[in-house]
């Protein structure tokens, strides 16, 4: 450490499910990344039993932390997953739920904080407690909780409020999680429960178990404890494993809070990725050779994503979720196949079911992306592609949840999409000569059922089709728009989700391409474009950046005039001013071939 740097000692608890994931610190500074997951701090793991804790250290410039919470951070867990459609294993990235993070620190700090969790504290005056318990009889759907007289970590014997234990096909029937207790929590009465697919609850028999713990005094460091029962046998062990975590409090790291303003872009421009706000997977070959591509790479003609024999798509990508809840749209980006899908959440409270809509259209995005990625046939319209990508996903996503769903192939100069629901794309057109304008030549109209009811892809647990209306019919693949759009190189492509449409109106979109393209005073010739024509383009991350943070300023603005206010009014709905939601927007420049 130098005189212009502090260093930054930070210990993370995770739960038993991450154990095999690489944990990460990502964030706002170039040792944490710059927001780019690949790039961020990886951690060290500190015990190989629970609780399991990792750690790191942080250096930073002083000046980087003169004003407090100027560094910005998530925690992100990298793991490999199984590949399908004859792809290798994938690298995921686990994003933690909610508000930025915020350093604040003096040299020195010490911090400990617990993946996914507002928690936050010194690392004296507290403990971990791993909990691990056996429960064989559950059924798919069905979730174990701890339950107890804690009323921060244990829900006061609200079940729905408790520590939810967490299970693989690995591990089960052995489910594990872990929570922090405060200092003066000693005497800690606690039960098992099962909480059903639909919503009702089995309490284990027998009497309240019992946990003493001793007081945590101010000269000792973290207390960790292990607990683990089977669920209905009130017998149960504890031990205490010592970790040497020195007691300091000099570093605070704590969620930004609800300031609007705080929310971080994290842009993706991989030209082969799927995204969420919340995880990024990124495809690798059985080799280990990431799949990532950039313009101007040697190609292999036998890979679609590496054959520039064609005209194809430099893509880039922004994500921005909403101040509250979970951010549940996702992407894919492939050489000539882009994809957005914009998760439901207002099924969100069926969770208990197994409901996940940010899980669900990360799927269908990741099985679409796939099914994009064989080679096209020009026998095949670009658009029936689309659409049987589409219907694949539907056939083969396992998660349960909703989603709305736009995809895109580019064969030649047509571009052939399929959108269901009311996520869409745009083709803008640049001046071929001076004088002329951007002009739209192209773009999608949204599917409703009724006023903010789209059409949506859905698959639902047995326990809530149960509850669904006889007779009634869901939005499929074949209910899906198609357009063939006669395109043109030089032409940008947009996709993107509801939270950027019912945000800006086209003038104000195309406002934006023109001021970011005129930074680089791009010009198409109105006969054969030259390399130079396409070396002054904007980056199209660039122009996806500046769009969704455009979009993102006027949802926030509660005096904003939106389309979607002009749709509220039509639907003789009241709605003032922007609306909040997940916002994702794809640009991509159709670029010549062997350019």
């Amino acid at each position: 450490m130098t005189e212009d740097t502090v260093d930054l000692q930070l210990f993370v608890l995770v739960d038993s499910s991450l154990v095999e994931h690489q944990l990460c610190l990502v964030g706002s500074s170039d040792v944490l990344g710059r927001w780019c997951p690949e790039n961020a701090l990886q951690l060290s793991p500190c015990s190989s039993t629970p609780p399991h804790i990792s750690s790191s250290t942080i250096r930073l410039p002083k000046e980087a932390l003169e004003e407090p919470g100027v560094v910005e951070c998530k925690l992100v867990a990298a793991g490999l997953t199984r590949g399908g459609h004859g792809k290798g294993p994938s690298m995921t990235w686990q994003w933690e739920q909610g508000q930025n993070r915020r350093l604040k620190c003096e040299v020195g700090g010490k911090a400990f904080c617990v993946f996914g969790s507002s928690a936050h504290c010194a690392v004296s005056g507290f403990r971990a407690l791993a909990l691990e318990a056996r429960c064989d009889f559950t059924v798919p759907g069905d979730e174990l909780v701890v339950v107890g007289s804690s009323s921060t970590a244990l829900g006061a014997w609200q079940p729905l409020s408790g520590c939810w234990l967490s299970t693989r096909p690995s591990t089960f029937p052995y489910w594990s999680g872990t929570v922090l207790l405060e200092a003066n929590e000693t005497d800690i009465a606690w039960k098992l429960v099962v909480v059903r697919a639909d919503g009702s609850f089995v309490w284990e028999d027998g009497k309240d178990r019992q946990l003493l713990l001793p007081e945590v005094g101010s000269s000792k460091g973290l207390q960790a404890w292990k607990a683990n029962a089977a669920f209905g046998c009130t017998e149960e062990s504890s031990t205490v494993l010592s970790l040497d975590l020195p007691a300091q409090q000099s570093l605070d790291l704590c969620f930004a809070g609800q300031q609007k303003s705080g929310v971080i872009p994290r842009d993706l421009s991989t030209i082969s990725s799927v995204s969420t706000c919340s995880s990024l997977s990124l495809c690798f070959t059985p080799g280990g050779e990431s799949e990532m591509h950039s313009p101007g790479r040697e190609s292999d003609s036998s890979d679609p994503d590496e054959d520039f024999t064609s005209p194809w798509l430099w893509a880039g990508s922004s994500i921005l979720g909403k101040t509250c809840g979970r951010c549940e749209d996702a992407f894919f980006i492939r050489r000539r196949a882009l994809g957005v899908a914009d998760g439901v959440g207002s099924i969100g409270s069926f969770s208990r079911h197994g409901v996940d809509s940010a899980a669900f259209s990360s799927e269908i995005m990741q099985i679409a992306g796939e099914a994009m990625s064989t080679a096209s046939h020009s026998d095949v319209a670009p658009e029936l592609r689309a659409v049987e990508a589409v219907s694949i996903a539907e056939r083969e996503v396992t998660s349960y949840g909703a989603a709305t769903m736009t995809v895109l192939e580019l064969q030649q100069d047509y571009a052939g999409v399929a959108n269901l629901g009311d996520s869409g794309f745009m083709v803008i057109r640049p001046p071929r000569v001076t004088g002329s304008q951007y002009e739209v030549i192209a773009r999608s109209r949204e599917q409703q059922h009724s006023f903010n009811y789209p059409y949506q892809l859905a698959r639902l647990p047995t326990s809530l089709l149960k509850r669904v209306q006889k007779g009634a019919i869901f939005d499929t693949a074949d209910d899906c728009d198609l357009y063939s759009v006669n395109v043109e190189v030089g032409d940008l492509v947009l996709l993107f989700t509801d939270g950027f449409s019912d945000n800006l109106f086209t003038e104000e979109i195309l406002d934006i391409v023109e001021r970011v393209s005129n930074r680089h005073r791009p010009r198409i010739s109105t006969n054969r474009p030259t390399r130079g024509d396409f070396a002054r383009l904007p980056e199209p991350r660039s122009i996806s950046q500046e769009l969704a943070v455009a979009a993102q300023q006027k949802s926030l603005d509660p005096t904003a005039k939106v389309p979607f206010t002009e749709a509220a009014q039509q639907s003789g709905k009241l709605h003032e001013g922007g609306k909040d939601d997940d916002i994702t927007v794809l640009a991509a420049w159709i670029m010549p071939a062997g350019q």
